[in-house]
């Protein structure tokens, strides 16, 4: 009976080391798929980031190439400023004493510069463009604009474009005067 005993300890004994054992395999697997998982995450985050900027790539593009219509209620006579000349006038400005490079450096991230008429008068447009337009883009729109009307000595009208725009910024657009193009429909400052 001892020694059955003994046998019987033994088997359980072994039993539970081959359970550690499959244990200790099964955490060592566990940690892997966790560091799998974070991996996957970290690149979900990655692509979701990259089809963002392509989505806001995408819509400057669209505002930029279709700006006649898009901006129609707000201008006449409607002419892109592209990166280049927008350059060209900003350096002006910087040899003229009206604005410093720095000042040069921000507007120049502007995405989409125009030019044309309003009541007559010749007026700059500079638009800010997102997906989802949010309080810092009005404050950029309304900024630039102020620095190319500084650079240039023409009126500037700031605007911000985008599929949808949140509550803050729609007041701080009306508050701070910045006209909002929300899924090609503008809307006055007011």
């Amino acid at each position: 009976m001892v020694r059955r005993l003994s046998e019987k300890v033994e088997e359980l004994a072994e039993a539970q080391r081959r359970t550690e054992e499959r244990l200790t395999s099964l955490a060592g697997k566990v940690e892997e798929l966790a560091e799998a998982q974070g991996m996957t995450e970290d690149e979900l985050g990655r692509l979701a980031r990259e089809v963002g900027d392509l989505r806001g790539s995408e819509l400057e593009r669209s505002y930029r190439e279709r700006a006649a219509s898009f901006f129609q209620s707000i201008l006449r006579r409607i002419r892109v400023i592209d990166h280049q000349e927008l350059g060209r006038i900003l350096d002006d400005a910087v040899d003229a004493g009206n604005i410093t490079l720095l000042e040069k450096g921000d507007v120049m991230h502007t995405d989409v510069v125009l030019f044309g008429q309003r009541d007559g008068q010749q007026v700059y447009l500079l638009v800010e463009v997102s997906v989802v337009v949010d309080q810092y883009d009005v404050e950029r729109a309304a900024r630039r604009a102020a620095l190319l009307q500084k650079a240039t000595g023409i009126p500037t009208l700031a605007a911000v474009a985008g599929q949808r725009i949140l509550a803050d910024a729609q007041e701080r657009a009306r508050a701070t005067g910045v006209w909002r193009v929300v899924d090609g429909m503008a809307e006055e400052p007011s």
